[in-house]
């Protein structure tokens, strides 16, 4: 969340330098120039905060807006100009870095552009938590407050109020598939903030009592959402505490090995905890910032949470420098340095040791009769499927493939089993050790008509 951070600090500067630059500095042209460089450092950050600067100048545009035709002039190309900015950085993340979140990527980045997905996650965040429920009350309050209070005047100041927030979700609404409630944490400073251009109807009060006491009511409802999201505030601070801790400890486990690490063409990761330096990345941040260079092989279940999040999240296996596999292929992995996690991130390296391997297991597999004599037009028949195995060895005899429907499961080395009056001809029969899913044997029975009358 460093990048949102900052993508809302530099926002917020470039929006204020602007405003007050082009409405009502004497010196316009220092406050325009940092508001434009907080605007290229925030666009470079993130995308968070694109819309609104591009908004907010296209207002300051507006006729009877800007203090002066030279200001409004300045307004019309600062909007073109930020829109150009944007809209080449966008280019440039799509075309030439594949930015995973605003490239053509798959997975939970997938982008959805059809107008009725992205008004859907607008609702969603806006329905996400009950924090933003609450700030979203309060800003329809707040204006319809201000255009009650004979603020009419100003609506479009009390409009813009509520286009920037929803100017700061429409970041996110291209992805449909990627919503998490905590990114609403974004964009509460700004829909709560949007409450105090209320502010202004303190000037219609002539007391400075009354005045005062309604700047305080306008600040109260301004803090509810903050108290309301607190304990979710505070449960995702709690569980960022305890990710940093567990990737400590991973960094140290790989700096305290970086020799043997380096060494090596391969490392093979075993168990490691969930948000770790290898999910979801390229190994581009331990290449740069650690000097580890390996090609990684994160090796967890095929079945478990991890490979199906990265399955997800990326669309592939393998991106740059780390492939994620399943843990059964480390029995046919080559001699290479393998470390193992513990839940708390600490680890230790071993090496892996290749398994000689196993001496191919025998098996027959006959069906009596074959082919089936079938003469009542059915074209279907019944036979015995006899196997015989090496002793020890559990058995399954499978229709069609090695996938197909079980016929036999068993842990005898010779057997028979009767089929139903459903053979047809042609139908197949595989013979699979149940352990290793080796194929053992593969049977092909036939049916005919020849000798019927």
């Amino acid at each position: 969340l460093i990048t949102n951070l900052l993508s809302t600090t530099f926002g917020t500067i470039s929006l204020l330098m602007l405003l007050t630059g082009l409405r009502e500095s004497r010196r316009p042209g220092l406050k325009v120039g940092v508001g434009v460089l907080a605007f290229v450092l925030s666009v470079l950050s993130k995308e968070d905060v694109i819309l609104p600067g591009v908004l907010l100048c296209a207002y300051l545009a507006l006729p009877g807006v800007a203090t002066s035709r030279r200001r409004r002039l300045a307004a019309l190309v600062l909007t073109a100009a930020l829109g150009v900015t944007a809209a080449a950085w966008l280019l440039y993340s799509t075309m030439i870095v594949h930015s995973a979140f605003l490239g053509m990527a798959s997975g939970t980045y997938e982008r959805v552009l059809a107008p009725a997905s992205l008004l859907a996650t607008v609702v969603w965040y806006l329905k996400a938590t009950a924090g933003v429920k609450t700030v979203a009350a309060l800003q329809a309050f707040g204006l319809l407050v201000g255009l009650s209070f004979g603020l009419r005047r100003h609506w479009r100041e009390l409009v813009l109020a509520q286009v920037i927030p929803l100017a700061l979700i429409f970041a996110y609404a291209p992805l449909p598939h990627h919503v998490n409630p905590y990114y609403c944490f974004n964009w509460l400073p700004w829909q709560t903030g949007c409450l105090m251009v209320a502010g202004r109807l303190t000037a219609l009060f002539p007391r400075r009592i009354t005045r005062a006491g309604v700047l305080a009511a306008l600040l109260a409802l301004a803090a509810i959402p903050v108290v309301v999201t607190q304990r979710q505030r505070r449960a995702a601070i709690e569980w960022y505490s305890t990710e940093i801790s567990v990737n400590r400890n991973i960094v140290n486990t790989l700096l305290t090995n970086r020799r043997v690490i380096n060494a090596a063409q391969r490392v093979a990761i075993l168990t490691a905890p969930a948000h770790n330096p290898w999910f979801g990345t390229d190994g581009s941040f331990l290449a740069n910032r650690y000097g580890l260079h390996p090609h990684w092989l994160v090796l967890v279940p095929r079945d478990g949470d991890y490979y199906r999040s990265v399955l997800r999240l990326l669309g592939r296996l393998q991106v740059g420098a780390v492939e994620t596999a399943d843990i059964g292929e480390l029995d046919r992995l080559p001699r290479m340095p393998v470390i193992r996690f513990d839940p708390e991130g600490r680890g230790a390296l071993t090496w892996s040791t290749p398994q000689r391997p196993k001496a191919p297991v025998e098996g027959s597999m006959s069906a009596d009769p074959n082919p089936i004599k079938v003469c009542d037009g059915t074209g279907v028949g019944i036979t015995t499927i006899s196997w015989r195995v090496p002793k020890g060895n559990p058995i399954e005899i499978r229709m069609g493939s090695t996938t197909g429907t079980v016929f036999v499961r068993q842990s005898v080395a010779q057997g028979s089993a009767i089929t139903g009056k459903w053979v047809s001809d042609g139908t197949r029969f595989v013979l699979l050790d149940a352990e290793s899913r080796e194929t053992l044997a593969i049977l092909t029975v036939r049916v005919t008509s020849v000798g019927c009358r």
